[in-house]
């Protein structure tokens, strides 16, 4: 594991264990790893520089959600180099990730329409690859999304909405794919069931024609933020489900 995303995971277990007494020492040790990886330079690598973003992801999360690391971190300058800081490592990524490409005919992957590779080997190595980046994919989307998020919180003003963060960007919508726990389920799930690829934040195919089964937590979360939880309760519920 990388160590930016070592000393993360670290500062998660010691954040469950935080209480009155020890809050202090607890949420200085967590505001230090964040300055130290605000001001680290930007890894080469991709899945470095994936894990560096997910990093800074936990830490601002951390500090959202946290009065004594919000305060921490908003009577700062840390406060504008986090957001540039997270803002600047994911668009890194992005530059660094493929996207599915715009030329597909239709945004919906019928079975069958893409070959595996035939060995058992080679499968597997296009599994590892498929979920390295699809989590890339997530990653971007997720961090500009949380970023957007941040701001409104911040009470910043003139922010403007384009309807899909600002970004051209593409990700596949199956929780068959993504939830698979092996390179067999994998391939069973990429051949033989349909699945979906949702392109700047459009989810008018997924709505009309997707079922409750092709959406994970990822897709939900998303759904219900562009649709709101009413219309997406009504929509589980039409096809049987909850949300």
């Amino acid at each position: 594991m990388p160590k930016a995303m070592q000393d993360a995971y670290a500062c998660c277990a010691l954040y469950i264990t935080k209480n009155s007494l020890n809050a202090p020492v607890i949420t200085s040790h967590i505001h230090t790893r964040h300055q130290e990886l605000i001001l680290s330079p930007l890894p080469t690598s991709t899945p470095d520089l994936l894990a560096h973003t997910h990093a800074l992801l936990i830490y601002r999360i951390m500090h959202l959600f946290d009065p004594d690391l919000h305060n921490a971190l908003t009577t700062s300058t840390f406060d504008a180099l986090s957001m540039s800081a997270l803002e600047s490592a994911a668009a890194l990524l992005f530059s660094s990730t493929h996207f599915p490409p715009e030329s597909e005919p239709t945004d919906t992957l019928m079975p069958g329409t893409s070959i595996l590779p035939s060995t058992l080997e080679s499968t597997m190595h296009f599994w590892k690859l498929w979920v390295f980046e699809e989590s890339a994919r997530r990653t971007i989307l997720f961090t500009f999304y949380f970023l957007q998020i941040v701001r409104l919180l911040c009470g910043e003003r003139n922010l403007l909405c384009d309807g899909k963060l600002g970004l051209v960007h593409s990700w596949y919508f199956s929780a068959y794919l993504w939830n698979a726990p092996s390179a067999l389920d994998f391939a069973v799930a990429w051949t033989e069931r349909e699945h979906y690829i949702v392109r700047n934040v459009n989810f008018s195919k997924v709505l009309r024609e997707a079922q409750p089964g092709d959406i994970d937590r990822f897709g939900k979360m998303l759904l219900v933020t562009s649709q709101g939880i009413d219309r997406m309760q009504e929509w589980f519920s039409a096809r049987g489900s909850i949300l």
